[in-house]
């Protein structure tokens, strides 16, 4: 009568957004978004978050023409080129913008990464 049980809530990933305001889309970023331990951390992140804008930026500039073209004829396909050139831009300069954002957040965590780290003897698990 009651039923099988619902499936666990699934873990936010590491490199996804955080989950954190209920939103059950906010872990499928592409760019990470958790918060840097420290300036490392920052480094770290924000170096991954500007080859995924690349990466991705490029891939929408070739798949933009070339679904466009599929769906929709010569007119799709210049729609698509319209999109995948925007995309194209668009992508590598949020990874820049969000790989920076990243390395700030990491900087400013680093003090207290020491005085905890050094000062309490606290042993990061991740």
């Amino acid at each position: 009568r009651g039923g099988p049980a619902p499936p666990p809530a699934p873990e936010p990933s590491e490199e996804g957004g955080d989950d954190q305001d209920g939103n059950p889309l906010s872990g499928l970023s592409i760019f990470s978004t958790r918060r840097p331990r420290d300036a490392l951390e920052g480094l770290r992140s924000g170096l991954v978050n500007g080859l995924a804008g690349a990466v991705y930026g490029l891939a929408a500039f070739v798949a933009g023409p070339v679904a466009g073209f599929g769906a929709g004829g010569a007119a799709g396909g210049l729609g698509g080129l319209l999109a995948g050139t925007v995309l194209g831009a668009l992508l590598p300069l949020a990874g820049l913008v969000s790989g920076a954002v990243q390395l700030v957040r990491g900087l400013a965590a680093t003090p207290a990464a020491v005085r905890d780290g050094f000062w309490r003897c606290m042993v990061y698990d991740e």
